[in-house]
């Protein structure tokens, strides 16, 4: 089987687990408030930690190259997905929550070329262009089944992106093993004084759903990682929007919503976008590669 292959049928596990992930948060703020919900699944999120704290050493865990950055990344993070929690618990669809973060990627473009001075080009603002034109399809504000907590998907998408601009940065000198547990301790303190405020006794039949969270977030982690270590961005990068066709199925037989047509167009325009830029960063890489081929296989000839 091809690396590409591979990272094809990874790529897909990340976007299946991606899906199961919004649909079991929507199941579980249905019976409980979302500051509760978001603590809860920080701290079953934490648990899974420990036998890596075990191995690496309760003081070991904690060492980080940019402890500044981690708690920068990890207070964005918290703030977008308590936004995240509170739109699916006020029953955005999870379509429309699963369109509108096709946009962050084109977020991190943006980022990127403001904090990390990656050049700008033509082809990418284009993509910027359909990002925000297929958002605000999606969204459809002021029209007929708009959702206005939708807006705070979009507010949490925008600080995803940020955050992906973040990681790049920490990986410089962690890994992401340390990245994502610095996230979840601090992600957990964050949750817990609302949490308090907002705590009301649940069923405990919730817990094996958190556990379930927890177990279904870290395969979505390391499916992508996996997806992107073995095949080009261009190629894998298109198999991201499947993840409106899994949710689509599991919303429909689940929670009996049906995908409108207003939010599939978008979530296309937005796509286009994404796939266009991914391509053509791809084809340049491939060329600077070969130019470089070409310049060292002429100075082994000169040799």
């Amino acid at each position: 089987m091809s690396k590409n292959l591979q990272g094809i049928i990874w790529m897909l596990a990340g976007c299946l687990g991606s899906a199961i992930m919004f649909a079991i948060v929507r199941h579980i703020t249905e019976s409980m408030n979302p500051y509760q919900a978001l603590f809860l699944r920080n701290l079953f999120a934490l648990f899974l930690f420990i036998p890596w704290v075990i191995k690496t050493g309760f003081k070991n865990s904690f060492k980080t190259g940019n402890l500044k950055l981690n708690m920068v990344r990890a207070v964005i993070g918290y703030v977008a997905m308590m936004f995240l929690f509170i739109a699916i618990s006020e029953n955005v669809p999870l379509t429309t929550v699963t369109a509108i973060s096709f946009v962050a990627p084109i977020i991190a473009i943006i980022m990127a070329m403001i904090i990390l001075k990656e050049k700008s080009n033509v082809r990418k603002w284009i993509a910027v262009f359909l990002g925000f034109f297929g958002a605000m399809i999606v969204l459809r504000p002021g029209m007929e089944g708009f959702n206005s907590y939708a807006w705070l998907v979009f507010a949490a998408t925008f600080l995803w992106g940020n955050v992906a601009v973040i990681i790049k940065i920490i990986t410089r000198t962690d890994t992401a093993t340390q990245v994502t547990y610095y996230m979840a301790v601090t992600m957990t303190i964050l949750a817990m004084p609302l949490a308090i405020i907002y705590w009301e006794n649940f069923s405990y039949d919730l817990i094996w759903w958190f556990i379930a969270l927890g177990l279904v977030s870290n395969i979505f982690q390391i499916a992508l990682s996996k997806a992107f270590s073995l095949a080009e961005i261009s190629i894998v990068q298109p198999i991201d929007f499947s993840r409106i066709i899994f949710i689509a199925i599991i919303s429909y037989f689940a929670f009996g919503e049906v995908i409108d047509g207003w939010t599939l167009i978008g979530s296309i325009i937005i796509m286009s976008g994404v796939v266009y830029t991914a391509i053509y960063e791809a084809r340049t890489r491939r060329r600077r590669k070969k130019r470089i081929s070409k310049h060292e296989a002429a100075l082994e000839a000169i040799d």
